[in-house]
C-alpha cells in the first residue's frame, strides 16, 4: 500500500476530490480521473460537531456525492487513478431523496471492518427524515442502517477504541446518540446492540469530540513484532454530567473497565467549564522513555481560548502558555487553536495571532514541542507572511463549543504527508488557498525552520484544499 494525500479541491467543474501521484520521485496532485462532484450541504449535527466526509479505509475512498448520496471510489490497489472505479448509492432499503452521509469511522463488527456513519432515513407512512447510524462494506448490498434503541439517533464523533492490536480483533464503537431525552453516550462492540453506556440519569449528556488517547509515561513491551504501550488507551470527550445537563462542559476520561472520570485542572478554568474541543493526542521521547500526553484547545479563567495538555487521571491539565495576538482585546485574547496536528515529537496548529476591531481576524503557524521547549508554545509563521486557513473563517459563536457554520472545515486544513507538513494557506498578495508544502527542517537545538513552497494550485479563484487526509491505499 501507498502513502497517499487526499482532499477536497475547488475547480472550474466544483468540489472534486484530489490525490497525490508519485512519478518516480516527483510529487504531483491532480483530481481524481472521472472525479464526481461532491457535495457538503447540510453537514454537522445537533452538537455542531463537524465529522469526516471524506474517509478511506483499505483500497476505498468514502465521501458525499454531488447528489448527496453515498460515493465510493474503488483503488483496486492501483497507482493509478485510471483503473480506479466509483458507485455513488443510497441505503438499499432507504426511500429519503439525500443521504447525507458524514462522520465516517472505520470499526470492527464481529471480524469484519467497516465503515460507520451518520446517515438519513425516511420512516413511517409519512416519511419523516431521520438521521441514523449506518454501516458499509463499499457495497449496495452492504450498506446498511444499524438499528437503536429509538428513532432518530442522530449519531455523531464517532471514535474507534479499546483495539487490541495483539489480537486485531476486539475494539469498540461509541458516539454521542440521542436517546429520546438527550444525548448520550453509546456504545458497541463487535456485533452487539447499540446501546447507551450508562443508565437513564447517570453518566454523561451531551459528549462530543470522543478521541481514543493513551496518556501518562508510557512503558513499551515488545510482544513478537508488535510493541505494546501501556497503560492502556482512554476515551476522553467533551461532555456535561447527566445530574448536571444544563453545567459546565467539563473533560471526561473513560476506561475499558468503565470507570469514568471528571477531569478538572487545579486553577485557571473559566466557571463555564474547560469546554474542551480539537482532542488531540501527542506522543514524544525523552531521554529513551515514552510519553503521552492529551492537547486541546480550551477555556481559561478570562473565557481565552488557548492551548491545553492533559494527562488524564495520570497528572495534572494545565494550560500552556501562547503568544497574544496582536491588538487582542483584553476580554478576548485567545489564540483559538486549530488543526492540531501531532508531528515528529511536536504538536503544529494554526491560530490566531492578529485582531481586527476586536474580533479574530488572521491566522498563523504555532509549534508546541515537549522536548526542548515544554514551557511554552511559539509561533513559527506569522499571518502576514503567510494567511493559513484562508477562505473559510466564518467566525465563532461564543468560545467555540458551539461554531459557526464553516468551523469543520477549519480543522482539517492541515496534515502530516511524506514525512512533513501540508497546509492550506494563502499568500497576502494574492489572497488565494492553494496547498503549501513546509520544507521543514530543524537546528542543533530543535527549532523548525519553513521554507514553505506551493504544491498544487487552481489560477486566479484558488483550489481552496480541505479535509486534508493522509492514508494508505
Amino acid at each position: 500500500m501507498t502513502e497517499t494525500l487526499l482532499f477536497f479541491g475547488e475547480g472550474s467543474d466544483g468540489v472534486t476530490i484530489w490525490t497525490s501521484r508519485w512519478s518516480g520521485s516527483h510529487l504531483s496532485f491532480g483530481p481524481i480521473a472521472a472525479s464526481e462532484v461532491v457535495s457538503l450541504a447540510g453537514r454537522g449535527n445537533a452538537l455542531q460537531v463537524p465529522g469526516p466526509v471524506l474517509f478511506a479505509l483499505n483500497t476505498m475512498i468514502f465521501a458525499p456525492s454531488g447528489s448527496n448520496d453515498l460515493l465510493v471510489w474503488n483503488t483496486h490497489n492501483s497507482d493509478s487513478t485510471s483503473h480506479w472505479t466509483h458507485d455513488v448509492f443510497n441505503d438499499a432499503g432507504n426511500t429519503a431523496d439525500q443521504f447525507n452521509p458524514q462522520g465516517f469511522c472505520a470499526a470492527l463488527h464481529g471480524s469484519q471492518p467497516l465503515v460507520f456513519f451518520n446517515g438519513t432515513f425516511q420512516t413511517g407512512t409519512e416519511l419523516i427524515s431521520v438521521q441514523e447510524l449506518f454501516s458499509t462494506d463499499g457495497t449496495l448490498g452492504g450498506t446498511k442502517m444499524i438499528p437503536g434503541p429509538v428513532s432518530n439517533l442522530d449519531p455523531s464523533s464517532l471514535a474507534m477504541v479499546f483495539m487490541d492490536f495483539l489480537d486485531g480483533q476486539s475494539g469498540q464503537l461509541f458516539f454521542a446518540g440521542y436517546d429520546g431525552s438527550d444525548y448520550v453516550l453509546f456504545g458497541c462492540a463487535g456485533s452487539t446492540p447499540v446501546a447507551p453506556v450508562f443508565p437513564a440519569g447517570s453518566g454523561v449528556v451531551n459528549p462530543a469530540y470522543l478521541t481514543m488517547a493513551q496518556v501518562g509515561p508510557l512503558t513499551a513491551t515488545q510482544v513478537g513484532p508488535i510493541t505494546e504501550l501501556s497503560p492502556k488507551q482512554s476515551l476522553f470527550m467533551s461532555a456535561q454530567d447527566a445530574q448536571d445537563a444544563s453545567g459546565p462542559i467539563s473533560l471526561w476520561q473513560y476506561q475499558e473497565a468503565g470507570e469514568l472520570t471528571k477531569i478538572v485542572p487545579a486553577h485557571g478554568v473559566s466557571s463555564n467549564g474547560l469546554q474542551p474541543c480539537n482532542l488531540t493526542p501527542l506522543l514524544w521521547q525523552l531521554q529513551g522513555a515514552y510519553h503521552s500526553a492529551l492537547l486541546f484547545s480550551g477555556l481559561d479563567d478570562d473565557n481565552n481560548t488557548g492551548l491545553w495538555m492533559s494527562l488524564g487521571n495520570a497528572g495534572p491539565t494545565t494550560q500552556i502558555p501562547t503568544p497574544t495576538p496582536h491588538d487582542a482585546p483584553s476580554s478576548d485574547a485567545g489564540v483559538y487553536p486549530f488543526n492540531l496536528t501531532a508531528f515528529d515529537d511536536r504538536l503544529w496548529f494554526t491560530g490566531y495571532d492578529t485582531y481586527i476591531g476586536g474580533s479574530p481576524s488572521e491566522r498563523g503557524l504555532f509549534v508546541y514541542d515537549p522536548v526542548n521547549n515544554p514551557g511554552k508554545a511559539t509561533q513559527i509563521v506569522h499571518s502576514s507572511q503567510l494567511a493559513f486557513d484562508p477562505g473559510f473563517d466564518a467566525g465563532w459563536a461564543g468560545n467555540g463549543q458551539t461554531p459557526a457554520e464553516g468551523f469543520g472545515l477549519n480543522q482539517t486544513t492541515m496534515t502530516v504527508f511524506d514525512n512533513d507538513l501540508f497546509f492550506s494557506a494563502s499568500e497576502p498578495s494574492s489572497g488565494v488557498a492553494n496547498l503549501w508544502r513546509a520544507n521543514l527542517t530543524f537546528d542543533s537545538h530543535g527549532s523548525p525552520k519553513l521554507t514553505p513552497a506551493v504544491v498544487a494550485s487552481v489560477a486566479q479563484t484558488g483550489l481552496r484544499p480541505f479535509s486534508l487526509t493522509t492514508v494508505s491505499l
